[in-house]
């Protein structure tokens, strides 16, 4: 009987011991805080309790570039490069020592016929050049395209897994945002210029959309801006979002399509912009997307 009674008491003790052990763990845990949307790049499982959108970080769209000129008798694309010769026959060779121009306006064709814009989460609060306006905000989905600066440039934040067709920009700036002041945008803007910067022409016309100095056979320098020269791109390429995961676009550009009907030894500088902007439109060709 003494063998039984105490036998009964140490399950009792154990037993009080696994209750006390389980209410002391319960009342020492703490809730968990994080991001709970599964869009989000830095989705907690295990959270318990949600933080909000403004912890959540969410995938961004970008693009490259592979800047090509197209050798049509070989059908091969070379690297386009920078004060090199370049010829389209023996007696009009020329060169190029700078390429800068303005995207914007950046959307994503989805298959149900909608478009969805790509923009940074903030909308970008402008200025406008006149003092005596009040700023406005847009969508901020600007990318300056240097060719003496390879990059990869973020446009904007995407959510979810998305179905597209192609996508669709504009080369410049719309006119709501041309007459913006320069100077007020933080100095890592894509907008940020000075006052007398080289793409930027002046409070009446804005910026410069598109710039290309042309070294030889003589020294010339094209700039195109205002609302003539804003073209909308559209480029087909079938492809979806990965949710979680950034999405680049790999863009070529032909440079062949900007300069193949230039006269380079007669054209002067308002003729070589019409006939880029002419060749513009089918120069950019997206090759793959990375997610």
């Amino acid at each position: 009987m003494k063998h039984k009674l105490k036998g009964q008491n140490a399950f009792l003790s154990l037993f009080f011991l696994y209750i006390c052990s389980f209410f002391c763990l319960t009342a020492c845990y703490e809730n968990q805080e994080g991001c709970l949307d599964v869009a989000a790049q830095n989705f907690d499982l295990d959270a318990d309790r949600d933080c909000g959108e403004d912890c959540c970080v969410y995938p961004t769209f970008e693009v490259s570039f592979l800047h090509r000129f197209k050798d049509a008798i070989r059908d091969t694309f070379y690297t386009f490069s920078l004060n090199t010769p370049y010829a389209f026959t023996t007696d009009d060779t020329f060169q190029v020592s700078n390429i800068q121009f303005y995207l914007s306006d950046f959307k994503l064709l989805l298959e149900d016929g909608r478009s969805m814009v790509v923009e940074d989460e903030d909308k970008l609060e402008v200025f406008a050049a006149s003092i005596d306006t009040i700023p406005f905000y847009v969508e901020d989905n600007f990318v300056l395209v240097d060719r003496s600066r390879p990059a990869t440039n973020e446009v904007g934040t995407i959510r979810g897994v998305l179905d597209c067709t192609g996508i669709e920009f504009k080369l410049g700036i719309k006119d709501s945002v041309n007459v913006a002041d320069p100077t007020y945008f933080e100095t890592t803007h894509p907008l940020y210029s000075e006052l007398d910067g080289e793409m930027y022409f002046s409070q009446d016309s804005g910026y410069v959309f598109n710039r290309v100095d042309i070294a030889a056979p003589d020294s010339t320098v094209v700039l195109m801006g205002t609302s003539d020269f804003l073209q909308t791109i559209v480029v087909d390429f079938p492809f979806s979002t990965k949710l979680g995961f950034n999405t680049t676009a790999v863009l070529r550009v032909d440079y062949r399509e900007w300069f193949q009907e230039i006269d380079f030894q007669n054209d002067s500088a308002e003729t070589m912009a019409a006939k880029i902007q002419q060749g513009v439109q089918n120069s950019f060709t997206l090759l793959e997307i990375q997610n």
